[in-house]
């Protein structure tokens, strides 16, 4: 790498500092490069990345935000398309589709995304959007769940009273 400066030598560095988002202060390791003949700094893209992710992936710590693989993971879980789980879910597939790109959603969507790993939950939420799906498409839905309770070895009694949607 050279200096956009001066074309000459650079130097790396990595330092603490604080950085601001969604109000709150979030400590780095920020990397940004140094030219020796100027003392300017500067980064580029890949630093950029790297320096915003750490932030993003503080954020998501911090309010239990699921990261964009773990997003897609939980769809799989339950073998549904992106359009399926955003209509279960009561958001736009496009912004669904962002979060598993790795757009960061609202604390709230997070949350929501986060609590139906949990087979139970996704159950429940299911049932909340039964009247978004016509009825051979529900019950391939109600299908899934089952299997996926039976794959976590969720415990219950009866199952099919577990998923029965009056």
């Amino acid at each position: 790498m050279n200096s956009p400066f001066t074309n000459g030598e650079v130097q790396r560095i990595a330092e603490e500092r604080v950085f601001k988002f969604c109000k709150e202060d979030y400590t780095i390791i920020f990397h940004y490069y140094k030219c020796i003949d100027t003392g300017k700094q500067f980064t580029d893209d890949e630093l950029d990345g790297l320096n915003l992710g750490q932030v993003y992936d503080a954020y998501r710590n911090k309010y239990g935000i699921p990261f964009p693989n773990e997003i897609k993971n939980i769809r799989l879980q339950y073998g549904l398309s992106a359009k399926k789980m955003s209509e279960i879910l009561g958001i736009g597939v496009n912004i669904y589709r962002n979060y598993e790109a790795g757009e960061m959603p609202s604390v709230s969507n997070g949350r929501m995304i986060q609590i139906i790993k949990d087979p139970i939950q996704f159950k429940k939420l299911i049932y909340f959007s039964r009247n978004e799906f016509i009825q051979p498409d529900f019950q391939k839905i109600v299908f899934k769940v089952k299997k996926a309770l039976r794959k976590h070895k969720i415990v219950v009694e009866n199952i099919d009273s577990l998923l029965e949607f009056a």
